[in-house]
């Protein structure tokens, strides 16, 4: 129970870190092989490319505000893995869920891999993906 209290306080100061655009605190929570898939087709970052876009996107006392509504973190073999789940909100899309891998790092856990996806209520799932075939048209 310590351990997945520990790995949900990383990610929380993770989020906490991207609000207020903290880059250096944002992105030592990251491991350096870390794979963060963002919301487009084309988001699959390393390091290198997500350090780049951070830098670019973050200024000092504002980056993007996800909030935690509801997180699951499961353990893995000799608990240095930690899988999660966590529904996000934000001002700008609304709802969003998070998913990824945390790996022990010592005596901290870090992120080694993120997707963040859009969440789309079944009732207009065949609109958006009518939009998405055409495009964006």
């Amino acid at each position: 129970a310590t351990l997945r209290a520990e790995a949900a306080r990383v990610l929380d100061e993770w989020h906490a870190a991207a609000a207020v655009g903290d880059r250096i605190r944002y992105l030592n929570h990251l491991s350096p092989d870390v794979v963060f898939l963002g919301t487009d087709t084309s988001e699959r970052w390393d390091l290198v490319t997500f350090t780049a876009y951070v830098n670019e996107h973050f200024k000092p006392g504002s980056g993007w505000a996800y909030e935690p509504s509801e997180r699951h973190v499961m353990l893995g073999p000799k608990d240095q893995v930690a899988w999660f789940d966590e529904r996000l909100t934000s001002g700008k899309y609304g709802g969003l869920r998070g998913t990824g891998v945390l790996r022990r790092d010592g005596d901290t856990w870090r992120i080694s891999h993120y997707s963040m996806t859009f969440t789309i209520p079944n009732q207009v799932a065949r609109e958006v993906v009518e939009v998405v075939r055409s495009g964006g048209r």
